[in-house]
């Protein structure tokens, strides 16, 4: 079976999850985008009318609390979908090789059979998780837009700075998730690429060797999370500058990325039986 065609099962098994994992995280959002402009624009009315002073007058005023109908953003429950989401691509990253397993029909069984190669076996599993966190990345991007639109319909332009996409990627998480530098967004998306190799390769040597090889995976993930932390260590000894310790997380990631891959590939090839 070809890598595209595996890419397209892996995706077809997963899509009513992700499809109402995407619903939950859209409704949810502009829930929370309406509330939150709803809610500036009551304060701000209420604020007017005891100073009795304009709407734009209040909306600058020093006692006025909210400051932009972006406040939102700072509330812990414009998260919760995002939390979700999270949660549920972390437990799906270890359900993806084990329904193989212990589902119905125990797929890997004849994937393991085919008399080609196991390595498309392997990309294909890490692709599909990959092309899951990006469709919930671009998601957030239109709901940023969606969210833009709506705040300009309910509330005056004349109120507030206009709201663009960067003006939502500096609060809470978003700097994490959509860094405004293209060496940050590569360097931190490349880690979250090798984390999943890493959680990969326990889950293989956990299905070559049992509960050895799960320990052993563990140990030597720890070896390579504090190779991780070593370049922050590194950065606080000698005071470089931050564009140099993301390029030396970036190697030590890659590193770690050239490492893993032909290692994962080996034990599915060799190790793993059915």
């Amino acid at each position: 079976m070809s890598y595209f065609k595996l890419v397209h099962f892996e995706l077809s098994r997963v899509w009513k999850i992700y499809v109402g994992l995407m619903g939950l995280v859209l409704i949810g959002q502009l829930s929370a985008i309406w509330f939150g402009a709803n809610q500036f624009m009551k304060e701000l009315t209420q604020f007017a009318r005891e100073k009795s002073i304009s709407l734009k007058a209040a909306s600058t005023h020093e006692e006025f609390y909210m400051s932009s109908p972006n406040g939102f953003l700072r509330e812990p429950w414009f998260y919760y979908p995002i939390m979700v989401s999270i949660a549920v691509l972390l437990l799906y990253m270890i359900l993806i090789w084990y329904r193989d397993w212990f589902g119905k029909h125990a797929f890997i069984h004849r994937l393991l059979l085919l008399p080609t190669t196991r390595a498309p076996i392997y990309f294909a599993k890490l692709s599909t998780i990959m092309l899951l966190v990006f469709g919930l990345l671009a998601l957030q991007i239109v709901i940023f837009f969606i969210g833009a639109k709506m705040i300009a319909v309910m509330v005056p332009e004349t109120l507030y700075d206009t709201v663009s996409l960067a003006s939502f990627t500096e609060e809470g998480v978003f700097p994490l998730l959509l860094p405004a530098e293209a060496l940050l967004f590569f360097a931190y998306y490349t880690l979250g690429f090798t984390f999943v190799t890493v959680v990969f390769s326990i889950i293989l040597f956990e299905r070559c060797f049992r509960l050895k090889g799960f320990f052993f995976g563990a140990i030597l993930a720890v070896c390579f999370i504090f190779l991780h932390v070593a370049p922050y260590l590194v950065a606080n000894q000698f005071s470089l500058y931050p564009s140099e310790s993301v390029l030396i997380h970036l190697g030590v990631t890659i590193f770690t990325l050239i490492f893993y891959t032909p290692l994962n590939l080996y034990l599915l090839k060799r190790k793993v039986t059915v």
